[in-house]
């Protein structure tokens, strides 16, 4: 990132967004500070809603209850019960009831003449006065201590009240308590109000129940009631029943106005929590519009009402967020102009200057690289901007430090150019020479295995690859004559690669020659071998070590003796068999050469026939990994043998290498050695030619 568009960053990350972010949850406090007072009081409206409904309602419910219960006419209605002497035409009536009852179902309704008993009782008749005065009034049951009814509109179904369910409740209530609970008939909705008539027991003191009373209130008059009264001046909202019905709605905290029942999954979270606060509810029908809703429970008796009240969210937001909007704005708008101010300062102070030294340090670099040689002119052509930099300050110093380092380089750059290219050239000749002396190392000439003896039963065809990783490499072998029938083959590997390594080749080329004509057994040639290498090592005061394998061939009886010093890889594929086989593997004790002398080796022997093949290599062979990191591996390296068998061994190992090179990519990492040893019969030629049908095994 360039120093300009990190300064900017900076001022943006210390100063612009600290700041933006500071205002942002400020105001987001104040905002949410606003709506959290405007549901307080909101629910606080609720809650005084249902407080207000629930003293009317409890008020009605007493004073229609008192209309009757200390009304002249119930109680005359009960002396007559109890006491039928005090009113000369009673045994008339408790005929007409005798007479009744006996037929109570037959009679259709209380018009019959022969209700007339009951039409005609105190309490039907106060009933009546009192409906017409009052809408809200539907009907009523009155019996005796024993459910013997006394008055009734409409005619009841049963004569004997003491089996029916309000009853049941009433008669077990004492004198100074009321049930309220809501009735639902035809649709419409009802109050039911169970009462114990009593009255002040002159005799024994206290109150005695004379009776019980049902009283049934119509809930939509009773709640005209409601809105006609005074109690209803300061109600805002709504007034819900538990099953979501309407029953009133007043002012502009009322429901919406097409919203006809509460919808049913807000009804659930209102029952679910009694004081519940939704901030975003949309109601079917409506435009997309959150509402602040709260609700409030009022219980009274059986009776339970929902106060609901309701506020459009759009206003109050709008507003808050409008507000939190132009706070904002206003604040980044005057931060974005002192840091357009600071920005430009620092740009012409520090950003210039900075960005003049890059330029300049980058033709320094350019002349530097490409090895020019440049005239004082050219030199100071090129410093003169910083000459340019008046900024009074570290940034000036800087600039005439530069200035002066890059002079000085640019002039020094001419001297080390010539030497570098001096140094280079002559350690590329030494390099050329010890790559061809290297080279002159390995044997190349094979001809003289093509003569045998007249006693050889095996003729050998040798083919090898050789690719340093470097000018020069640490892989080495040899093949050489021991006498008329046998016939020796050294392998080996030096650590590392480059011009140590192809050193220590030589050292061993120097050993390895001279130790096979006097040891015959393998094991006691690397024994040998192992203790004047690690001799030379020791003085030298060097850590190398070397991975080695020797093979013997006995031309005329077809015996192989083979040992081997930590060299891990030797195969051997037969190809009627068409299976790669190893021959030496990581044997315990098997020490490479050069770790420590007096070390002890292992001679294993192999009986060889014709069109065996012998492939020694080295580890830079089968180490190659693909673009997957993946080593090609033992098994690999068979797979790529029976794959590239043939009869002309140099086209075989060819083949062999290219698959090996081509799997890494052509970027080997170590030097690649491989020789082949194909045995043939002594008598019968060998094939030197690619011929068709090679081609075709190969396939």
């Amino acid at each position: 990132m360039k120093l300009q568009a990190r300064i900017l960053l900076l001022i943006l990350l210390t100063t612009f967004l600290p700041l933006v972010a500071c205002l942002y949850f400020v105001t987001r406090t104040s905002y949410h500070h606003t709506l959290k007072h405007a549901k307080h009081s909101q629910q606080q409206a609720a809650f005084n809603n249902s407080i207000t409904l629930r003293n009317f309602i409890n008020a009605e419910f007493e004073k229609k209850i008192a209309l009757f219960n200390q009304t002249g006419n119930f109680r005359i209605t009960f002396i007559q019960h109890e006491n039928p002497d005090v009113e000369k035409n009673m045994a008339r009536r408790l005929e007409e009831r005798a007479k009744a009852i006996p037929i109570w179902k037959e009679i259709p309704h209380l018009n019959d003449p022969r209700m007339n008993w009951l039409t005609n009782s105190p309490a039907n008749h106060q009933f009546r006065i009192h409906r017409q005065k009052d809408a809200s009034l539907h009907s009523f049951i009155l019996t005796d201590t024993k459910g013997i009814l006394l008055g009734a509109l409409p005619k009841p179904e049963e004569y004997d009240q003491t089996s029916q369910d309000w009853w049941q409740r009433v008669s077990k209530l004492p004198y100074n308590s009321v049930i309220y609970r809501p009735l639902k008939l035809e649709g419409l909705h009802y109050y039911e109000l169970l009462v114990p008539v009593a009255y002040k027991d002159h005799k024994n003191g206290g109150f005695k129940i004379h009776g019980y009373f049902k009283l049934i209130l119509k809930a939509d008059e009773l709640f005209k009631q409601f809105a006609n009264s005074n109690a209803s001046d300061t109600f805002n909202g709504t007034i819900s029943l538990s099953d979501g019905s309407i029953v009133f709605s007043k002012g502009n905290m009322a429901l919406p106005a097409q919203v006809t029942k509460v919808p049913t999954i807000l009804m659930e979270e209102i029952h679910n929590r009694p004081s519940w606060t939704a901030e975003e509810f949309i109601f079917h029908g409506e435009p997309e519009t959150p509402y602040l809703i709260t609700s409030a429970n009022t219980k009274l008796s059986e009776c339970q009402w929902t106060a609901i009240a309701t506020e459009d969210m759009t206003p109050l937001t709008g507003t808050l967020k409008r507000y939190h909007a132009m706070q904002i704005g206003g604040v980044i708008i005057l931060v974005a102009l002192f840091t357009t101010v600071g920005f430009s300062y620092l740009r012409k102070t520090v950003t210039t200057p900075v960005r003049t030294m890059q330029t300049v340090s980058e033709n320094v670099a350019s002349a530097s690289k490409k090895g020019l040689y440049l005239s004082r002119t050219e030199i100071k052509q090129i410093v003169n901007p910083l000459n340019k930099i008046h900024t009074k300050d570290e940034i000036q110093k800087l600039a005439e430090h530069f200035s002066s380092m890059a002079e000085g380089i640019l002039n020094f750059q001419s001297i080390l150019e010539s030497e570098v290219i001096s140094k280079t050239q002559q350690i590329n000749e030494d390099l050329e020479m010890a790559k061809e002396f290297q080279q002159a190392l390995l044997p190349h000439d094979y001809q003289w295995l093509q003569q045998p003896s007249p006693k050889h039963e095996l003729l050998l065809d040798v083919a090898h690859f050789y690719q340093p990783a470097a000018a020069v490499g640490g892989d080495f072998f040899d093949i050489f004559p021991l006498d008329k029938n046998h016939v020796g083959v050294f392998i080996a590997d030096v650590m590392g690669h480059g011009a140590r390594s192809a050193l220590v080749t030589a050292i061993l080329r120097a050993l390895v020659r001279p130790l096979a004509i006097i040891e015959q057994d393998p094991a006691c040639f690397l024994e040998e071998l192992n203790n004047q290498f690690s001799d030379i090592i020791v003085r030298s005061g060097q850590t190398i070590f070397v991975t080695a394998a020797y093979l013997i061939f006995d031309l005329e009886t077809g015996l192989v003796k083979g040992s081997h010093a930590g060299h891990p890889h030797m195969l051997i594929y037969r190809q009627p068999e068409d299976r790669a086989n190893r021959l030496l593997g990581d044997e315990k004790g098997s020490l490479p050469l050069g770790l420590t002398a007096g070390v002890d080796y292992r001679t294993r022997e192999w009986r060889t026939k014709p069109n065996d093949v012998f492939l020694l290599f080295t580890d830079g062979a089968i180490e190659p990994e693909n673009q997957l990191q993946e080593p090609l591996g033992i098994k690999g390296l068979k797979h790529i043998i029976r794959k590239r068998y043939d009869k002309d061994n140099d086209f075989m190992v060819k083949g062999i290498a290219y698959d090996v090179m081509r799997y890494a990519n052509d970027m080997p990492e170590d030097d690649i050695c491989i020789l082949s040893i194909a045995v043939h019969a002594a008598h019968a030629a060998p094939h030197h030619e690619h011929e068709a049908e090679s081609a075709a095994g190969k396939a």
